[in-house]
């Protein structure tokens, strides 16, 4: 690294990329924008085109969109999302037709790998598909001609 890098202007470009992220994602249409194809993908799964061998959902990415995905469902704490993190949906029958999801977040350091369940608003431990489906209702099904052709850009 440069000369220059010190701990004080780590800590300072991380707060810029925190700051930037909290930017980019404090807004539902933005959010939308940023994951609402990946939200598509998530409820298509859940409404049942998933192979029912498969029951678990792992998405590992850019963290601009790992922080968009976890504001999307309401839990982004506003940190910086590390390099590895994954966001894991995991598809549980209760009773008959009767599914529910766990939503957990990974997040790594050089030392530790650290998995939490993601507590989604509006639901219990277990959220029921079609509470989860309610709460990111207003992030999918993006008309992407239509919604980017309606931003206006005001200038000089």
């Amino acid at each position: 690294m440069p000369f220059w890098i010190t701990n004080d202007v780590l800590r300072k470009l991380e707060e810029v990329s925190r700051k930037n992220h909290l930017f980019e994602n404090n807004e539902r249409f933005q959010t939308r924008l940023r994951a609402g194809s990946l939200f598509d993908e998530i409820v298509s799964i859940l409404n049942g085109n998933f192979n029912e061998n498969k029951r678990v959902f792992i998405y590992s990415t850019h963290d601009t969109i790992i922080a968009a995905l976890l504001s999307g469902l309401r839990v982004f704490n506003g940190l910086n999302v590390p390099y590895a993190a994954s966001v894991i949906f995991e598809v549980y029958e209760s009773t008959v037709s009767t599914f529910y999801l766990n939503v957990t977040e990974t997040r790594t350091n050089k030392l530790n790998l650290n998995t939490h369940l993601l507590r989604i608003p509006n639901c219990e431990e277990k959220c029921a598909f079609k509470k989860f489906i309610k709460n990111i209702d207003d992030l999918i099904d993006v008309q992407w001609q239509k919604e980017c052709n309606s931003i206006v850009v005001k200038g000089n």
